[in-house]
């Protein structure tokens, strides 16, 4: 309501007085008005409707993308896929291994502070909540702006000169008790623009009011953290400008520094001149004079300046007060570059109520002794390939996995030390970025118990994201796992696009040293960002299309012509069960038909009679053989050969058992599976037949009972080398026809009925031993339906 009335007023304005394009008494033009469905909803019940409504959406693309994924691996199946090409997609709009779980404009963000953890779990001694100032000597403070800003006014409608008096007394002069030399350092102002990506930084939806303070404007301290959320650069520009007054600038102690950066490019210092005329209350220091963005990299010319100011052995040490974890990666990284003995980050835990001081030059002599690490820098790389202000954190994969599978080996990853060293992109840093992240997903506990459910032989060398991608694909499948999309790693397109966004905070973060920002002379498009037409400054998530457009994906719909002219047919496809072709006309169909196998089968216990081929002849009792054939067929009647057709079952149940996995060559040769050999439960599938002529199996005589011993015994036995697949002695089957109908009978040369089993290959047994009975393998029979 008040936006729709405020874009109004401008526009009315504008047309009016500015631009004169009307006249002042012209009719207005009728506002569009809300809706009964459309009422008025606080601010609070207004983001949590929104919140809802990008949840389903999220949804609506996970669903989608989960349908699209299945339908390729149950695809694989049936025609031969180039996969690793299909699984450079992404199947949605954006990553969903690295945008924001709500919305997909934005990048995916987890906690920074694992990576402290990590450090005070590996190095707890260099962590204290000791005050190293009390050891004597002097010291200089170097404080993070940002953090200040957020302590609440303590006047109620208090003006911004009364605010900036009560940081100054409460929150800046007690620490010269402690510090001769105080330096305080702003963000820019440009500093929320590279931040918006990020759901914390104040990328959304909500209504911000901008505003130009003054010393004497009221401050709101019911809504004030609302109001620094939109404002902290105008309101530390504010409170710089109060405290250079001379009513402020007395308050300081003699002989005490006070330094303030940012968020303008200058720098000034202030000293209480009180009882000295020739110096001036301030004063602005070129030599710290700086464009940089965010007060992470600029606090550490600050470090430099102190450095310089110590040629007379002034400072002892340097404390750095930051709650941001960027700061204290940034000061391992550049241990080496500083030259004081003492060099400590202060960092406040608002959990614990304590605050802990990390001695930055212990773990940087304990870096190389415990970890190998003789380049500090590289902690830079492995904390923005893992998750920053201004990058991706992958999703499922945290900011210690990163860690430690590169100080697993670090020779394998040993071109990530170029990452950022230059503003130009180079392959090898990119390449060893991406082996990183396939470590990172091969080495994790999910991806390791995945692995254990599936067979060995179904493990394989992954070189690629994509061939990750895939491998992990089929095999959620296999598991039926939901939300598939969301486990699965990004393309190498999509962390191809990623590493250039890091590089592009590495490269910043190296050159911390440099007063001026180099990265602004090369364009940011180079970096994983696009632009609009309204020169709206975007992410770049991938440059390929969303979803895969592969002839070999091609579905007929429903076909009236037997599928001679469909569109799998015309793409020299053929049709599958994903097709909206009918199975019983279609024409252009393998032998294959896939369906899932039931999960209910009600069959009667069987009794077996395992038999091997070590049992002797005349240890082998014929008529207990007999029965229990007898009692688990009953497709033939003992007493006068008749076929019952009632006790009929599968011909095929046995057929095609060597279907081999996904994606693999699949040959039926007519050899049956061994005891070791499984059938291939992808998708928990089963075989059947289809209209094309189908294989026989072995034919072997069945023993029934005592009359028909002899006409069994006299018949010859054929052997599976002699077999010929295609010998026409089963008829087609037509496609309406049901293979629970097909005959399961054959005639030998004696007239007599004998039911077809498909058979492993048995020994050649003599003639001699036709009146023993010959060893065979019993299989079960389903219940009669």
């Amino acid at each position: 309501m008040y936006q729709r009335g405020s874009e109004r007023m401008y526009d009315f304005i504008k047309e009016r007085y500015i631009d004169c394009s009307l006249k002042i008494d012209d009719r207005l033009s009728a506002m569009s008005r809300m809706k009964l469905s459309e009422p008025y909803l606080p601010t609070d019940e207004h983001q949590r409707r929104k919140k809802r409504q990008n949840n389903d959406t999220i949804s609506q693309i996970i669903k989608k993308a989960d349908n699209a994924i299945r339908d390729i691996v149950s695809l694989s199946n049936f025609r031969k896929l180039d996969m690793d090409s299909l699984f450079s997609h992404e199947f949605s709009p954006a990553p969903l291994s690295l945008c924001d779980s709500q919305n997909c404009n934005l990048l995916n963000q987890q906690r920074k502070s694992e990576a402290l953890t990590l450090f005070e779990e590996n190095f707890s001694q260099c962590f204290s909540t000791n005050d190293p100032t009390t050891l004597g000597g002097k010291w200089a403070l170097i404080i993070d702006g940002g953090p200040m800003l957020e302590t609440k006014p303590l006047k109620l409608n208090g003006t911004v000169m009364d605010y900036a008096r009560q940081l100054l007394t409460n929150n800046v002069i007690p620490e010269f008790n402690k510090y001769d030399r105080i330096d305080i350092v702003f963000d820019s102002d440009r500093s929320k623009n590279i931040k918006s990506f990020t759901k914390r930084h104040g990328y959304d939806s909500k209504i911000s009011q901008e505003y130009d303070l003054k010393e004497n404007d009221i401050l709101d301290s019911s809504k004030f953290h609302e109001f620094v959320h939109s404002n902290r650069a105008k309101l530390a520009s504010a409170v710089r400008s109060c405290w250079s007054q001379n009513v402020l600038t007395d308050l300081l102690p003699l002989n005490k520094h006070l330094i303030i950066a940012g968020p303008q490019q200058t720098t000034i210092r202030l000293i209480n001149n009180k009882f000295s005329q020739s110096m001036q209350s301030v004063e602005t220091l070129v030599i710290l004079e700086s464009d940089h963005v965010e007060a992470d990299t600029r606090i550490f010319l600050h470090v430099y300046d102190v450095e310089l100011d110590n040629d007379k052995g002034k400072f002892n040490g340097i404390v750095i007060q930051s709650i941001d974890t960027d700061v204290f990666i940034l000061a391992l990284a550049h241990v080496k570059l500083m030259m004081l003995p003492n060099c400590y980050v202060r960092k406040f835990n608002s959990s614990t109520k304590l605050t802990s001081f990390i001695n930055i030059k212990a773990i940087g002599c304990l870096l190389r002794i415990k970890w190998n690490i003789t380049e500090p820098t590289v902690l830079l790389v492995l904390h923005a390939l893992s998750g920053c202000d201004s990058t991706s954190f992958t999703r499922n994969i945290t900011k210690k996995t990163y860690f430690n599978t590169y100080l697993s080996n670090p020779d394998q990853f040993q071109h990530l030390l170029e990452f950022g060293e230059e503003g130009e992109i180079t392959r090898l840093p990119m390449k060893a970025a991406e082996d990183l992240l396939i470590s990172c997903y091969t080495k994790s506990r999910g991806y390791k118990s995945l692995l254990a459910k599936t067979a060995p032989s179904s493990s394989t060398h992954t070189v690629s994201l994509n061939s990750l991608r895939q491998n992990l694909a089929i095999k959620y499948c296999k598991n039926q796992t939901t939300d598939i999309c969301i486990k699965l790693p990004p393309t190498s397109e999509s962390f191809q696009q990623h590493c250039k966004r890091v590089w592009k905070q590495v490269f910043i973060w190296k050159k911390t040293f440099e007063p001026f920002d180099l990265i602004s002379c090369y364009p940011i498009e180079d970096y994983g960002y696009d632009r609009t037409n309204n020169n709206e400054l975007i992410i770049r998530w991938f440059t390929n299309s969303e979803l895969p457009n592969h002839l070999s994906l091609s579905r007929c719909v429903k076909c009236t012509s037997g599928c001679q002219r469909c569109k799998c047919a015309a793409n020299n496809l053929c049709c599958t069960p994903l097709c909206g072709c009918s199975s019983g006309e279609c024409t252009n169909r393998t032998t294959i038909q896939v369906m899932k196998k039931s999960t209910k089968e009600n069959s009667k216990p069987v009794v077996r009679k395992i038999l091997t081929f070590d049992d002797t002849f005349d240890d082998y009792d014929d008529d207990s053989e007999t029965d229990v054939y007898i009692q688990n067929n009953n497709c033939i009647d003992a007493a006068d050969d008749e076929y019952d057709d009632d006790g009929i079952d599968d011909t095929v149940q046995s057929m095609y058992d060597n279907y081999s996995d996904a994606g693999s060559d699949r040959s039926f040769d007519g050899n049956y599976l061994d005891g070791n050999e499984s059938e291939s439960d992808l998708l928990n599938l089963s075989i059947t037949s289809d209209h094309s002529y189908c294989y026989q199996s072995t034919p072997f005589a069945l023993k029934c009972s005592a009359n028909a011993q002899n006409a069994v015994a006299s018949s010859t036995v054929l052997r599976q080398d002699d077999f010929n697949p295609f010998q026409n002695q089963i008829s087609p089957i037509s496609s309406h026809t049901s293979s629970r109908k097909l005959s399961t009978t054959t005639t030998n040369s004696n007239g007599v009925n004998t039911a077809l089993k498909p058979m492993k290959r048995k020994p050649n047994f003599s003639a001699n031993t036709s009146a023993q009975s010959t060893p065979r393998q019993i299989i079960s029979r389903k219940k009669k339906l």
